[in-house]
């Protein structure tokens, strides 16, 4: 075998026998070679290679997310009655602005400050032409100091909120309230082990969120254990995968992407039209015009601060996704692309869910639409319709599991 021939395996074997012992890297290099000969693998790095074919180019655009020392943005609310910026900060008594009583200046929560440290150890001098204060340096250099300031909370709080994004509650289950009378840690541990991690390798927080995501714990199921139930009913210690709901602009984004709606156009001003096709971050917030849908899967009053998301259920959350004028647009349009597919019920169901149907699936499936159609008085358009509205208002396009 070894000898002659052109047989890919025969020069795989032939190439790996030449490595030099010594490097260590067998193998990987074992897996190199022979990757090309699975079947599988092939089929799947060719549909890989076409995929990455089509991706948009786009064009990167740097966006300023904060600054110091240039002019500083208008307030919206002013309309010009109140400055844009205040030179100078001061005591006010019993918060009357015309009463002021002696001048504020910087300083920092002492007892986030070690060493013994100064104020003096984090303030910026104001460089000449600048026009701030530069006291957001200052209070940014105090937030990030692991050595004197307050680094070590910062990356507590930070492991608290992405642990909180993908499990639904945080290590810590108070995210605003990290004292005395916040909750406790249940795995005190696992938050100093990580927020250590997350300093150590220079605050990359895409390189943390991989770490949750390869854990054990976050691919854990949702299968009820009857032992671990009655030991730990409220799941405090995580031995099963609590089901999410998604914020409320995930939701319609969900939709809107699966039903080929969405326009991925970015920047540039928000609205409160409610027939809007970008994400749902370009919706304006205003208190008196609240956009319905967003307020019945309980977007955040932006007036308070708010650590965690209310996760409410109601009848009328239902009822949009059966009622919405947007919601039966976008199902009317997820019908029009299944026109030429020889399966719909299958290349819908993959399109929504990422995965095909079940046999059991596919056949309520297909009785569902037989049922419409019939109700229809044979019309099929309007009964993929009725399927398409059904698999956007599914719990798979609304929780993870």
């Amino acid at each position: 075998l070894l000898d002659g021939g052109d047989d890919p395996a025969a020069a795989a074997a032939r190439e790996l026998l030449a490595l030099d012992r010594g490097e260590g890297a067998e193998p990987e290099k074992l897996l190199e070679l022979y990757l090309h000969l699975d079947p599988d693998w092939s089929d799947l790095t060719a549909r890989l290679k076409e995929l990455e074919a089509k991706r948009p180019s786009g064009r990167k655009e740097k966006v300023m997310v904060c600054s110091e020392g240039f002019k500083p943005m208008r307030h919206h609310t002013s309309s010009g009655r109140i400055p844009d910026f205040y030179k100078e900060s001061f005591y006010l008594k019993r918060g009357d602005p015309a009463q002021k009583d002696g001048n504020a200046q910087q300083g920092f929560l002492q007892v986030l400050m070690r060493n013994d440290s100064k104020p003096a150890r984090w303030i910026v001098s104001q460089p000449g032409g600048a026009r701030t204060s530069m006291k957001r340096s200052a209070v940014a250099n105090w937030i990030t100091d692991v050595e004197n300031g307050a680094g070590h909370l910062l990356a507590r709080v930070i492991v608290n909120r992405l642990w909180q994004h993908h499990f639904g509650r945080g290590i810590v289950e108070t995210p605003n309230d990290f004292g005395f009378q916040g909750a406790k840690p249940t795995h005190p541990a696992l938050l100093d082990f990580l927020a250590r991690d997350l300093i150590e390798n220079g605050w990359k927080l895409k390189r943390l969120h991989k770490r949750i995501m390869l854990s054990h714990t976050y691919r854990l199921g949702s299968v009820q254990s009857g032992e671990n139930e009655k030991a730990d009913p409220e799941n405090r210690y995580w031995w099963k995968r609590e089901p999410r709901r998604l914020e409320a602009e995930i939701i319609r984004d969900n939709a809107l992407a699966v039903s080929g709606l969405l326009d991925r156009k970015m920047f540039g001003p928000g609205t409160l039209d409610q027939k809007m096709k970008r994400r749902s971050i370009y919706f304006f917030v205003k208190r008196s015009k609240l956009v319905p849908m967003m307020q019945l899967f309980d977007w955040p009053d932006t007036m308070t601060s708010q650590g965690l998301r209310a996760v409410t259920t109601t009848p009328s959350q239902a009822l949009v996704f059966i009622n919405s004028p947007e919601l039966r647009e976008m199902a009317e349009h997820f019908a029009r692309t299944l026109e030429n597919e020889e399966d719909p019920v299958t290349a819908a169901t993959t399109r929504a869910r990422g995965a095909p149907p079940t046999d059991a699936e596919r056949k309520l499936m297909n009785e569902f639409l037989t049922g419409q159609t019939r109700s229809y008085g044979g019309r099929k358009e309007p009964a993929l319709i009725d399927f398409c509205q059904a698999l956007l208002a599914s719990n798979e396009m609304i929780y993870v599991e």
